[in-house]
């Protein structure tokens, strides 16, 4: 049964603390890149939008993931990090990869620019 939560604070408190620390991370670098970006809860993750453009968090069994829904977003971090498991447009992390945050902050910059 998937529990939908209404806010970011409940989704964070609804997922496991090494998980809960890696994700709000990468919205801290969001945040950094883009002081006007406005926070929600779309899709059931949150969710940063910016001038129409979105990037979301989300966290699932085996991986959290950085869901852009565009390949073009995503693609400078594939091309460096092969071995990184992606889909489309969103980047999927196991616990223990290890995130180039250099390039990740790429990947936000080019999906919400």
């Amino acid at each position: 049964m998937k529990i939908i939560v209404n806010t970011i604070t409940d989704y964070y408190k609804s997922i496991p603390p090494d998980r809960e620390k890696k994700l709000k991370s990468i919205q801290k670098l969001i945040k950094q890149a883009f002081p006007d970006v406005k926070s929600s809860m779309k899709y059931n993750m949150p969710t940063f939008e910016r001038v129409g453009k979105w990037i979301a968090l989300g966290n699932q069994k085996n991986y959290y993931s950085v869901y852009t829904c565009m390949y073009p977003h995503i693609d400078s971090y594939v091309r460096k990090h092969p071995k990184t498991k992606h889909g489309k447009g969103c980047l999927n992390f196991s616990d223990k990869d290890e995130i180039d945050f250099t390039e990740l902050k790429k990947v936000i910059v080019h999906t919400l620019i």
